[in-house]
């Protein structure tokens, strides 16, 4: 969801606790788009190593999506 979010890069888990992250880039890239794609994959591993705040803000963020506020 953080690649989605804070990045907008469009990726898919491959299924439950399987560690595998599917990326859905356009046909062409450039090498400065990769190197993007890259930082932004580093940031949002570091920021999940962080669970409990990152986690909390996710769900928050999906509570008040769910009730629609």
């Amino acid at each position: 969801m953080g690649l989605m979010r804070d990045h907008r890069l469009l990726t898919q888990v491959s299924g439950h606790r399987v560690n595998i992250v599917k990326f859905l880039p356009p046909l062409i890239l450039t090498d400065e788009q990769v190197d993007d794609a890259l930082t932004a994959i580093d940031q949002t591993l570091e920021k999940a190593h962080r669970v409990r705040g990152g986690l909390w803000e996710m769900g928050k963020k999906i509570v008040k999506g769910a009730l629609g506020r």
